[in-house]
């Protein structure tokens, strides 16, 4: 998915991001969503405005950075049972969330950003594991664009295993 705020499109339940030191850290959205939706049912029941305001922030914090937040949280638990897939579902997504997606244009040629890192990567090494390969495309468009490609899935996955098509 090249395109803006595209990270949880497909709304897969296991998000993944590779810091500098090529860790995968596993992180899910629902925690943020759960205290978004607190908070603006507290407000709705006649709750103060500082406190649903608290929470509100407090949750889009959490669905804007990335933050490992949802951990073993009763939000989390739901997500992971009811969108996990017995398929391999994995997408790349073109950024995060709250970035949008750059168009280039690279060799005359009109492309996505996050279209061309991937191909790129892919071109240099056709047999690299997932965590290599968000790397590689993260590095590739590092410097030139601001936006961070993402990876999901809609089961856990081993990222040591080879990226394949």
């Amino acid at each position: 998915m090249d395109c803006c705020h595209s990270q949880s499109i497909l709304d897969l339940p296991y998000l993944y991001t590779v810091d500098g030191n090529l860790q995968i850290v596993e992180s899910g959205k629902a925690e943020g969503i759960a205290k978004l939706v607190g908070a603006g049912a507290h407000l709705a029941l006649g709750g103060n405005k500082k406190e649903a305001m608290s929470r509100a922030m407090a949750g889009a914090k959490l669905l804007m950075s990335g933050d490992k937040g949802g951990g073993n949280s009763t939000a989390r638990d739901k997500s992971i049972k009811t969108r996990t897939t017995e398929a391999d579902v994995i997408q790349f997504s073109g950024c995060k969330d709250s970035q949008t997606s750059a168009d280039a244009q690279i060799n005359g040629q009109a492309t996505g950003a996050m279209s061309y890192a991937l191909i790129t990567a892919l071109t240099k090494n056709k047999k690299q594991d997932y965590t290599h390969l968000l790397q590689n495309m993260r590095q590739i468009l590092g410097g030139k664009y601001t936006q961070v490609p993402c990876m999901s899935a809609g089961r856990k996955l081993d990222l040591t295993e080879p990226f394949c098509i």
